[in-house]
């Protein structure tokens, strides 16, 4: 505690409750005084004590009995600023004075403590304790003890105390008293309790852990051996204590030259080796006060499991570096180097394995199965010529069924094989087998093939872990396996492919000769009906010119002739109507007669004319014409026809127009001939660059199918249609009646010049 701190100038009556047990308090003051008058007060330097009023005395008396002579203003200086907790004990054990130390100590008021029993404040564990130790010093059978304790703090909990007791006279006839000093211990007794646990701590690990913690004395002799890692050297703890080292282990003189090494001073870590136990050793002097070495204490960690796991990583990564290698090599592996690099890789696992044999079955599409790879190590020869389409499920049906289920078969005793397994146990035996592993091959869940590892002197347990790695090669070989035959169909397909394209190559390069003659052969064709069309149009238009020029022939010159015949003979017969009556009569019927042949002559040369070519096209257009002919229609009987029209123009070609004249003309011949329809109808009609004709009736109708060759007239029309560079559609059915459609190009040739 620091000098500075001053104690409260406060006293507070045991029975008495404070608000604040740090508040400064008044001395209370009492209501009558009397001899036996018990006042708690706190002395003016912070102490609580326990005093009686004597009788009889007036005012002043006890004010100068308040002022203690000097050395007693010097105990209760010391009282209150004593850095540790003090408290006086009555002899029932309750503490009648405390200091401001002990209360901070607890946390606790004066009134909390004064006037109570001291056990009240003790842990349970130690209350008896402290209350025996109290009754044997107010008995007299003690002086003082000392008393280690566990007091409750006003938070609740416990705090370690160290407590030294002591009886005091009493001054000037008063009772004795117990002195307690209260120190607190609660440091010390967590750094003991740390200290338990960490030796707890390494008892446990030395008694668990794989050490040996040893010393020696100057001489050799053991003087303590402890640690769990004694067993593997066939001791329990403290069984060298009192042996030589020299003698236990004179055997192994690395060791023995280390120790005396270590006793020469030297502090040095090695390796010992005592036979198939390694433990890694670190050793140091012991040196007395003067710097003497006394002896040597050491400690050594068991390394023979951790060397094993070590040999065991080391082969795991040299096995997973040959795996890598194994893949690597089989990616960017042409067909032809699969085999070899396969045989390459079962001699470099079966080698890091230690195996006699190992070897590669590849299952066919019937079931059977080849060994395709073996490695055998010196002590074996091959057996692959023996094993070529192996039945699995007649020779080794256990295996076929482990197989099947795509698991592998360890059998690290063939003599251990189960009943049912027998023919496998005899073909090994056989072979001098001892121990077998097999592993599947398997590609996309289908077993494909195995690879299996024979031992033949000594019988061998794979680990788990091998086990795996060893599936994961037979993988790896499965898949190079499957690339392989995959690279062989796609190269069976590529050339038969390329067979396949080069005789369709082949095929179309005739094909292409051929359409190149038929190309040629059609536009050969087409030229000569080109030229045949160009002639037909120029024969047409011919036909055209020499049936109008005949018309003209006819109508000029005929027509004329017999028309000026006509008048003469009309002449000639009124001339003779003034000759007498019968040669009037006989000339009369002549010419009568000679008349009416002459008519029908004209009519005839008429009839003539407009068949050869109307006058009215040349004259009028085709528009009408077409309008002459409907009208010209044979009366009575025959089917009525109208005709309607939407053009533009007012004139076509020559040739043009008289194809849709004839076109009409045989179209209403054959509806006059054939149809038997109420009524006929005639529409032409003009879009872009083409005119359209249609000529429909609603009579019998007939199927366009049936049409015989004889029937002239829609063979006419098609014809003149397609001379004309048209097309031509007839629309019939049976009752349904008939409609002939045509459309003709209006060609820059075929306008009207």
């Amino acid at each position: 505690m620091s000098d500075a701190r001053r104690p409260e100038p406060a006293a507070e009556n045991a029975g008495d409750a404070a608000s604040d047990p740090h508040a400064p308090a008044t001395r209370p003051t009492p209501s009558r005084p009397g001899p036996l008058a018990a006042w708690m007060h706190r002395s003016p330097h912070g102490s609580v004590e326990h005093t009686e009023a004597p009788s009889g005395e007036s005012t002043a008396a006890s004010r100068d009995a308040k002022e203690p002579p000097q050395p007693r203003r010097a105990a209760d200086a010391t009282f209150d600023y004593a850095p540790v907790g003090i408290m006086h004990l009555d002899k029932r054990g309750e503490p009648t004075r405390v200091n401001q130390e002990l209360c901070e100590l607890l946390g606790l008021a004066a009134r909390d403590l004064i006037g109570r029993p001291l056990a009240a404040a003790l842990h349970p564990d130690d209350a008896a304790r402290c209350t025996s130790g109290l009754h044997r010093l107010v008995t007299g059978r003690s002086a003082s003890f000392v008393l280690e304790q566990r007091m409750r703090r006003r938070e609740g909990d416990w705090l370690w105390t160290q407590m030294n007791l002591a009886i005091v006279p009493g001054r000037e006839g008063a009772e004795d008293y117990v002195l307690a000093v209260v120190t607190d211990i609660s440091r010390q007794k967590r750094a003991e309790e740390t200290a338990r646990q960490t030796n707890e701590r390494l008892d446990f690990v030395i008694n668990r852990a794989p050490l040996v913690l040893w010393a020696i004395d100057r001489h050799g002799i053991f003087t303590m051996s402890r640690g769990a890692g004694l067993m593997a050297l066939g001791l329990g703890a403290g069984d060298a204590v009192g042996r030589s080292v020299f003698e236990m282990y004179g055997e192994f003189p690395d060791l023995v030259a280390n120790i005396r090494r270590g006793l020469g001073g030297e502090t040095l870590s090695f390796v010992a080796r005592i036979g198939a136990l390694a433990y890694d050793v670190f050793l140091m002097p012991i040196r007395d006060e003067l710097g003497e070495i006394n002896g040597v204490i050491g400690v050594g960690t068991d390394m023979t499991t951790r060397q094993r796991y070590a040999d065991e990583l080391a082969h795991r990564a040299e096995f997973d570096r040959i795996l890598s290698g194994i893949s690597s090599r089989f990616i960017n592996c042409e067909i032809p180097e699969v085999d070899p690099v396969i045989r390459a890789a079962i001699e470099e696992v079966g080698t890091v394995c230690r195996v006699d044999r190992d070897y590669v079955f590849q299952l066919r599409e019937d079931g059977a199965a080849d060994m395709t790879h073996e490695w055998c190590a010196p002590i074996c020869g091959p057996i692959a010529p023996r094993f070529q389409g192996f039945r699995l499920d007649k020779e080794v049906a256990w295996l076929a069924q482990s197989l099947a289920k795509l698991e592998a078969v360890h059998v690290p005793k063939v003599g251990d094989l189960p009943r049912k397994a027998q023919a496998e146990r005899k073909r090994l035996e056989a072979r001098g087998v001892k121990s077998l592993l097999v592993v599947p091959m398997a590609i996309r869940g289908r077993l494909v093939g195995f690879v299996g590892f024979e031992r033949l002197e000594i019988n061998k347990a794979w680990t788990d872990e091998e086990i795996v790695l060893l599936t994961l090669f037979g993988e790896i070989l499965a898949n190079a396996l499957e690339h392989k035959r995959n690279r062989i169909d796609l190269l069976h397909a590529r050339q038969e492919l390329e067979s396949r394209v080069a005789e369709r190559t082949a095929e179309l390069s005739a094909a292409n000769v051929s359409l190149r003659q038929q190309i040629a052969e059609r536009r050969r064709v087409e030229s000569d009906l080109r030229g045949q069309q160009q002639l037909m149009e120029q024969l047409l238009a011919a036909h055209e010119r020499d049936r109008q020029l005949v018309a003209y022939e006819i109508h000029d010159a005929i027509v004329q002739d017999i028309a000026a015949a006509m008048m003469h003979v009309e002449a000639y017969h009124d001339a003779c109507r003034s000759a007498p009556g019968a040669v009037q009569q006989r000339h009369d019927d002549a010419v009568q007669r000679a008349i009416a042949l002459l008519r029908s002559t004209i009519d005839e040369s008429r009839r003539l004319i407009s068949g050869l070519r109307p006058p009215i096209i040349d004259e009028m257009g085709v528009v009408a014409a077409i309008e002459y002919l409907v009208g010209e229609q044979p009366r009575g009987g025959s089917v009525p026809v109208t005709f309607s029209h939407d053009v533009r123009f007012e004139r076509l070609a020559p040739l043009l127009e008289g194809g849709i004249y004839r076109i009409v003309q045989e179209a209403l011949a054959n509806v006059q001939r054939h149809s038997a329809a109420p009524r006929a109808e005639v529409r032409l009609w003009h879009e872009d660059d083409r005119v359209y004709l249609e000529v429909r009736d609603w009579g019998v109708g007939f199927d366009p199918n049936q049409v015989t060759e004889h029937r002239l007239g829609l063979r006419g029309i098609r014809e003149r249609a397609r001379l004309l560079r048209g097309n031509a559609e007839v629309d019939s059915a049976p009752g349904k009646g008939t409609a002939i459609r045509v459309s003709l190009p209006i060609a820059p040739s075929m306008t009207f010049q």
